[in-house]
């Protein structure tokens, strides 16, 4: 696999990505996780404590998907009513149990006996900080007048079957839909260079 297909696959997998299993440093069964991405798309997982006390000493999480993506870094507590908190709950509603960030530091792309080394800047979108403001009033102004128009950013742009769809986040390179427990990940071709380019791109989009 060439190393630009193997980024696109990695980066696909980490923000499509519903669930995932979760090991620490300390060992022990690993636990399953809902997951969704941050704004740079850093992994946002809500785990049990009882199951998970050493997050912050270091975790992988092993992301299922066409192949598999294992990622390694040091778990963050995200704070109930933060930007990330709201981009969780809008792909899975609240989160059960405590919501950690997980600060990306390795990756590993496994294709049947291959595996493929990333650099995690690779998997990071960049310029999301001045985004971050905008973001969740665009999500929520989509999903309260232009259901229309998300769903055909499921439909018409990538083939997904009919549903309830809605716009549960967007970043720099791209939007996330979600109906019931199917995700779909919208990629922008290229990617936007300004916040302010958002707008415009919802538009053309729901247009093409």
């Amino acid at each position: 696999m060439a190393e630009t297909d193997t980024i696109t696959s990695a980066k696909s997998i980490l923000r499509q990505a519903g669930q995932a299993r979760v090991f620490v440093e300390a060992g022990g069964d690993p636990a399953e996780v809902t997951m969704a991405s941050d704004l740079d798309g850093a992994p946002l997982i809500s785990v049990d404590p009882i199951d998970m006390e050493t997050l912050v000493d270091g975790c992988a999480l092993e992301i299922p998907g066409g192949t598999t993506l294992n990622v390694y870094g040091l778990g963050m507590p995200v704070a109930d009513g933060s930007p990330a908190h709201a981009r969780y709950a809008a792909r899975h509603g609240a989160p059960a149990f405590p919501l950690w960030r997980v600060a990306l530091d390795h990756a590993v792309l496994v294709e049947g006996e291959d595996r493929h080394d990333i650099d995690v800047a690779h998997l990071t979108t960049m310029g999301g900080d001045a985004l971050a403001a905008q973001e969740r009033r665009a999500v929520d102004h989509m999903n309260d007048d232009h259901l229309d128009a998300v769903t055909h950013y499921a439909t018409g742009h990538l083939g997904q079957e009919a549903g309830e769809w809605r716009l549960s986040s967007l970043d720099m390179e791209g939007l996330d839909l979600v109906a019931g427990d199917r995700f779909a990940r919208l990629w922008f071709d290229p990617p936007l260079t300004e916040p302010d380019q958002i707008k415009a791109k919802l538009v053309d989009l729901a247009r093409s």
